[in-house]
């Protein structure tokens, strides 16, 4: 496996000149799955596959032929929603009052188990206007 396509800089070996199409991995999935993952010292992408020695369709996330059409494309596997709070002002000037970001909450959620995998919150201390609205 090759770190990019044709042309890409980072890619040293790992294409052959007669390739049809191109299978983007999802290589952080894979390895989460513990596969077990290797660089060669030339930039190729080493792995034995699953017991049978193959990886499965499974953690593809897409096909493209040689000219860049799609032939296959995978669903999100996760997504992150956020829900970003500032502090307002009630009685702000549009042209002068700024507004600071105070929280930061957000979810990671498992697209295709319809779960929340992860959740993340920061609250962040204003420093030009520290009177917190009431809403």
């Amino acid at each position: 496996m090759a770190k990019g396509y044709p042309g890409d800089k980072r890619v040293i070996s790992g294409i052959r000149d007669n390739c049809q199409a191109f299978i983007d991995l999802n290589l952080g999935k894979l390895m989460a799955d513990k596969y077990v993952v290797h660089e060669s010292v030339n930039g190729v992408i080493l792995t034995s596959g699953n017991e049978t020695g193959f990886i499965s369709p499974h953690y593809f996330r897409r096909i493209i032929n040689k000219k860049g059409m799609s032939l296959y494309s995978a669903k999100f596997d996760y997504f992150v929603a956020f829900d970003i709070r500032v502090n307002s002002n009630p009685d702000r000037n549009e042209s002068t009052d700024i507004e600071e970001v105070i929280q930061i909450p957000a979810v990671i959620i498992d697209y295709k188990n319809k779960r929340i995998e992860k959740v993340f919150n920061a609250i962040v201390k204003p420093e030009i206007n520290s009177t917190l609205s009431k809403s």
